[in-house]
């Protein structure tokens, strides 16, 4: 970038180069959003920024909003209610996936089947929770998914805990361990078979063809947000100093203090 802007005024393209040895791709998947900015800026909680909270809300909130919720449609009777049923079971999930991936870049989601309840789930799962992502080096598509989070769990209303949970998934399995643990109960490593072979599922935001995570909406406009609080905060500070007092001069003394009267 600073080789850009030292460059003198040519008829050279700035925006390509001369052809390099080779090409770069990196699927490693190693970027992940910085939660902690998007989030406290979606609901005004990110301290030096919150004056431009505003601002901040009315780019993510709107366009889901009128956007709505997709409807999809089979000519198979049958299909269309299997449809309808979703579409009404997970409607208030739509719409947050919707948000947190135009909000955070990437949300992902696994789908599994509760034998508990009897019904399809969709489990949301933040990006910053996925730690790792591996990607069939001949097909590029991705084969493992590594989830870990550190978890705090009320057992009642006098214990409270914290616990580590790491989640493998492929498609043949689905590993859970439990470490760092402080609860009073102990919680058992598991390994299930992934029946559906279904691995969690990325939306991503404006992501280009060789990419899994996307882009949040935020990094066009967050330093746009950060000068606005920048600049309200200075102009607030600076108003603050002055003491405006009411001077009334007059000439006759007594006409003023009579009038008042």
């Amino acid at each position: 970038m600073g080789l850009f802007f030292n460059r003198t005024a040519t008829n050279e393209n700035k925006t390509r180069q001369r052809r390099m040895s080779r090409g770069v791709v990196d699927w490693t998947e190693s970027i992940v959003v910085d939660r902690d900015v998007t989030y406290g800026l979606y609901h005004n909680e990110y301290n030096g920024m919150k004056l431009a909270g505003s601002l901040a809300y009315a780019p993510i909130a709107v366009p889901v909003w009128f956007m709505g919720l997709p409807v999809p449609e089979s000519d198979d009777e049958r299909v269309q209610q299997m449809l309808n049923s979703l579409t009404e079971d997970f409607s208030t999930l739509m719409q947050q996936i919707h948000t947190e991936c135009h909000r955070d870049g990437t949300i992902w989601v696994w789908p599994y089947f509760s034998a508990e309840k009897r019904k399809l789930m969709w489990e949301i799962i933040p990006d910053t929770s996925i730690t790792t992502v591996m990607r069939d080096i001949k097909t590029g598509d991705v084969s493992k998914i590594i989830a870990e989070e550190q978890m705090s769990i009320s057992l009642d209303e006098m214990t409270t805990g914290n616990v580590v949970r790491k989640r493998t998934f492929t498609r043949d399995m689905i590993k859970t361990e439990w470490t760092q643990s402080t609860l009073p109960i102990p919680l058992e490593n598991e390994i299930l078979p992934n029946i559906a072979r279904e691995l969690p599922i990325h939306f991503a935001n404006n992501a280009d063809a060789s990419e899994v995570r996307g882009h949040s909406d935020y990094e066009r406009i967050v330093y746009d947000l950060k000068n606005y609080h920048d600049i309200e905060l200075a102009q607030s500070e600076t108003l603050a100093k002055f003491r405006p007092k009411l001077i009334i001069n007059t000439k006759q003394a007594s006409y003023g203090i009579l009038s008042t009267q």
